[in-house]
């Protein structure tokens, strides 16, 4: 008896000509790449999709996904941060964890602080003017660069791949809460020891990171622990999107620049790229407390303005 196997593979053998001319060309072209016929779709059964959502990873393919990568983390970062204010102000409850629940699903969605940190790295190759390059530039103009054997200490906060290694004139102390490179250790910049690393740095740098905190009291205080961390007449670097300054609601250059002022610092050069804010800051005095206040009051009213802004509270007074 002939079974269907064997049939089938007579047919494949010797070919009879179907009554379609199409069905034809299909056998033949299986013919000629060894291959059998596929069997039709509509034969083959389909495969049930998990009912469990798995996270879509976004992927970083052009500088516009970057950008929006870059973003929605900022967005959702600063949501957080208010949730946590909300929390602290209000205790916990069920309303502030759903939402809490629901953010960091987004995040861990969107690929989280990995995808956000290789968008950051896909966007930073397009930079016409590396921030890297005009901090070394301003040192090496500020007659920074120490003599003989001595190294220039530098803490450098947000570092991801730890860009200043190669400068051998430099004795680097690099961090990121989610380290790219192995010379990076991982670390929060407010878990530093600020009794241990008092005046323990000639140079700190943040490099696209202020903007990076979602929320503004902490940006005051990152500030403010710079100051105790740099030597006198140490420098501080400052790289931040233009628009924290030039479109935000609350914050513009002149109160920065009163924010400085009061932090103990004095401003010793700056630029302006297409999208970004280059600083350049000397520590003048010790500030170990605040002695005025900057809230977070409307400088420009507007709908398309952003809500960036830097908050420093004087002793003993609360948000």
């Amino acid at each position: 008896m002939e079974t269907p196997r064997k049939r089938r593979k007579k047919i494949i053998e010797d070919p009879q000509p179907s009554e379609d001319p199409v069905e034809d060309e299909k056998t033949e072209s299986a013919l000629q790449s060894d291959e059998t016929p596929k069997e039709p779709k509509s034969l083959l059964k389909k495969k049930t999709k998990s009912k469990k959502p798995k996270p879509i990873l976004q992927q970083v393919k052009s500088r516009k996904s970057a950008t929006k990568i870059i973003n929605e983390y900022h967005t959702f970062t600063k949501q957080l941060e208010q949730i946590k204010r909300d929390e602290q102000e209000t205790g916990q409850s069920e309303e502030l964890a759903s939402k809490r629940k629901e953010i960091e699903k987004k995040m861990n969605q969107n690929g989280g602080i990995h995808t956000y940190q290789e968008a950051s790295t896909f966007d930073y190759q397009f930079r016409k003017y590396s921030t890297d390059k005009w901090i070394v530039e301003t040192m090496k103009q500020a007659e920074m660069v120490p003599e003989g054997k001595k190294k220039l200490k530098v803490l450098d906060v947000g570092s991801l791949a730890n860009n200043f290694k190669k400068y051998p004139w430099m004795e680097v102390k690099a961090i990121d809460i989610n380290p790219q490179d192995p010379s990076v250790e991982k670390m929060d910049f407010f878990d530093l020891d600020l009794d241990r690393f008092d005046g323990a740095f000639e140079v700190v740098i943040l490099s696209l990171v202020i903007n990076f905190v979602g929320d503004p009291l902490q940006r005051g205080r990152m500030l403010l622990h710079c100051n105790r961390l740099l030597q006198k007449n140490g420098h501080l670097f400052i790289v931040t999107p233009l628009a924290c300054l030039n479109n935000s609601r609350y914050l513009n250059e002149e109160i920065f620049m009163e924010v400085m002022i009061s932090l103990g610092f004095e401003k010793i050069t700056s630029k302006n790229s297409k999208k970004l804010a280059f600083f350049s800051f000397r520590k003048m005095e010790s500030v170990t407390s605040m002695q005025r206040s900057f809230h977070k009051d409307i400088v420009r009213p507007g709908s398309q303005r952003n809500n960036f802004c830097i908050v420093l509270l004087k002793d003993k007074e609360t948000q």
